[in-house]
């Protein structure tokens, strides 16, 4: 681990919007750096639009931290939220700009976006190269959020999702379904963490789709080896549950859960769906 450099800011409350790009790994060299050569400027020139205006130069409201396939766009001042929202939305509209042509395929798949808000330190770190570095919960756990998705998946946590209901542009993403949401899931990003609740963002912004309205693979998969264990093994809704080291006091719950799995072809997971995606305990399958 290196050691850190300068001092330490003091907590800044901040709404971070991590992305990657989907696919990256599987590029050769040369189309690696021309992916990130376009997403660094699609990145700076979504600031400049008129909705975001914020300039890279303005440390006091945006702090831009590159991350080798990604990018941490950080943002700060009064209108934060509504700024990073809007920002991954349009970056997500605009992330075809990236993509080059090989074999007659468009590559790489496209970008994933988490938005997350909370306290960031900023500091100074020497060792790594860079006049500016920032740790804390902000920054970690939009990176999580994140990596829920598949490309085109714009993720946020639930009390991001709860303040852009009363958004007149933005809440319309919020997708609902019936009494309760679409793409909603409470999931377990790293072992030995609390569980957090994300939602999905998708629908229509000034005219243009946004996000991808279908359920993550991650979530997907387990509910598949939930359902396989399920058959092979005969367990009970109610012991899978404990073998999963999902933890709730009515036992209700955890037929529910599983029920619904089954019952739906594995479509859709309702709100309560405590989802470890940390553990693969079905790897003997």
């Amino acid at each position: 681990m290196s050691e850190e450099t300068g001092s330490k800011s003091n907590p800044i409350d901040a709404t971070v919007v991590m992305i990657d790009v989907v696919g990256f790994s599987k590029l050769i060299m040369q189309d690696q750096l021309e992916v990130v050569t376009k997403l660094s400027q699609l990145v700076r020139e979504i600031l400049n639009l008129e909705e975001i205006k914020t300039p890279v130069s303005d440390k006091t409201k945006v702090l831009l931290l590159p991350r080798g396939d990604g990018w941490g766009i950080c943002f700060f001042a009064p209108d934060q939220l509504t700024k990073a929202m809007k920002y991954a939305v349009m970056l997500n509209q605009r992330s075809d700009a990236i993509k080059i042509r090989r074999n007659g395929k468009e590559l790489p798949s496209g970008i994933r976006i988490g938005v997350n808000k909370g306290l960031l330190h900023i500091y100074s770190d020497q060792s790594k190269g860079t006049d500016v570095e920032v740790a804390g919960v902000a920054i970690n756990q939009a990176e999580r959020v994140m990596s829920v998705g598949d490309a085109g998946h714009i993720f946020c946590k639930v009390d991001i999702a709860d303040y852009l209901l009363r958004d007149g542009d933005l809440g319309p993403l919020i997708p609902r379904k019936n009494d309760g949401y679409q793409n909603r899931f409470r999931i377990q990003l790293k072992e030995g963490e609390d569980m957090i609740v994300v939602q999905g963002i998708h629908g229509k912004y000034q005219g243009l789709e946004v996000g991808n309205e279908n359920i993550p693979n991650k979530i997907t998969l387990l509910a598949q080896k939930v359902a396989t264990f399920h058959r092979k093994l005969k367990f009970s809704a109610r012991e899978m549950g404990r073998f999963l080291g999902i933890s709730k006091e009515n036992d209700d719950y955890i037929g529910e859960l599983y029920a619904h799995f089954l019952e739906y072809g594995l479509s859709e997971t309702p709100l309560d769906a405590d989802i470890n995606v940390t553990r693969t305990p079905f790897s003997r399958l």
